[in-house]
């Protein structure tokens, strides 16, 4: 704490005597303001129950960037708050950041192009990915997002970023093998693998 100057010893208290980890809820009312809000990550969902125990909370370290300036960070000890004055949309830069981040349908998607592009660096393209899925199988996110923003990923080149997303589509296929639609599914993933497999030369 001396060196630093940081709260470390609250921070550390908090993450190590209570359970679970934070998810945490990134909305954009406008252009120029994030809000963000903290609970806990389960893949039971979001649950709340007559006298549950009051809410966990963490001390998040929240990390985002704006556009030609470094990495911001705030530390997130409320249960929300609103960032205001920028036009950042990831947030968790570099995936540093223990919690799972959520964004509504809209603001997945419009990752999009700078996916496609590779604007973003290779470690945000798996953490959006890898979270996506998390979201899924936790009933946060709606499946059928996720399997649209798949689509982005056909360019996609690194190893660990594409194993990612296949292996997220597999768990979700060994679901529904059985169903009659099942060949519709495989279908689906065959189209998101046959670039990556003409790229490769097979």
């Amino acid at each position: 704490e001396k060196i630093s100057k940081k709260p470390v010893r609250e921070i550390m208290d908090t993450w190590t005597k209570q359970p679970g980890f934070p998810l945490l809820r990134v909305d954009f009312p406008n252009n120029k303001t994030a809000t963000i809000e903290q609970s806990a990550y389960s893949l039971k969902g979001i649950q709340s129950r007559k006298g549950a125990p009051a809410p966990l909370l963490w001390p998040i370290p929240v990390s985002y960037e704006l556009p030609g300036k470094k990495r911001q960070s705030i530390l997130l000890s409320d249960k929300s708050t609103t960032i205001t004055g920028f036009a950042a949309k990831k947030f968790n830069v570099s995936e540093t950041g223990f919690y799972r981040t959520a964004y509504d349908a809209k603001t997945l998607l419009s990752f999009g192009r700078s996916i496609q592009t590779k604007e973003l660096p290779t470690i945000d393209r798996w953490g959006l990915i890898h979270n996506a899925w998390a979201l899924a199988e936790a009933g946060i996110l709606p499946t059928e997002v996720v399997l649209e923003f798949c689509k982005f990923y056909t360019r996609e080149t690194d190893y660990t970023v594409l194993s990612e997303m296949f292996a997220g589509a597999v768990r979700l296929g060994s679901l529904y093998v059985s169903e009659k639609w099942y060949v519709h599914y495989k279908r689906f993933i065959r189209s998101l693998v046959s670039p990556t497999i003409k790229r490769l030369g097979f």
